[in-house]
């Protein structure tokens, strides 16, 4: 495994930088940092609360939005087991019947 160097991203929420030290792809993290302003300023507009408030609030936001991907990705890694296993087992019971020629 390549390890990569660490290096430092300055970032912008909500019109503060902040400079983090990361050995991900500079380009990844400003990424991630874009989404995540973009949440804090929609929690804002709505809420007019304190910039504490707006960011534990997007916090909890984003971790909802990833505990229910995680729990679709879930669902979906079983669906497509079961679909391959109902598959393998038509298959094999194609062979046992001697239908595969």
């Amino acid at each position: 495994m390549i390890e990569m160097e660490k290096q430092k991203v300055t970032v912008r929420l909500l019109g503060k930088d902040y400079s983090l030290v990361t050995d991900q792809d500079k380009d990844a993290v400003q990424r991630i940092a874009r989404y995540a302003d973009r949440k804090m300023r929609e929690t804002a507009l709505v809420s007019r609360l304190p910039d504490s408030a707006v960011a534990v609030l997007t916090c909890m936001t984003l971790t909802e939005e990833l505990m229910s991907a995680q729990e679709e990705n879930r669902k979906l890694k079983a669906e497509l087991l079961k679909k391959q296993t109902e598959s393998d087992g038509a298959v094999q019971q194609t062979i046992l019947d001697g239908k595969d020629d």
